[in-house]
């Protein structure tokens, strides 16, 4: 086992529902619901935040318009966008590795 993998196991339901369902040999739904209960407590759904601070933020409707009316910008935005994300990705599974 990886180091760290423990503390993996201990925050994924899948895990929890797969070992209280294997306790208790109740069916899966009910450990899954059951596992996930921590999870919902911990995190919280950030959309309407999200929301909120794309509204304040002037340079979203200025890079809307801009991506409208330059289509060649539409591709450089993919781009960053992917980079970023791919970056990101690759950070967090060589932490994990």
């Amino acid at each position: 086992m990886a180091p760290l993998q423990w503390i993996g196991q201990l925050f994924l339901p899948g895990w929890w529902a797969c070992a209280i369902g294997q306790l208790s040999a109740a069916p899966a739904a009910g450990a899954t619901r059951a596992a996930r209960a921590p999870t919902r407590t911990i995190a919280f759904d950030t959309t309407g935040l999200a929301r909120v601070i794309n509204r304040l933020n002037p340079l979203v409707p200025l890079r809307a318009v801009l991506l409208r009316h330059v289509p060649p910008l539409r591709g450089v935005d993919w781009q960053i966008r992917k980079f970023f994300w791919t970056l990101h990705w690759c950070s967090v599974t060589a932490f994990q590795g």
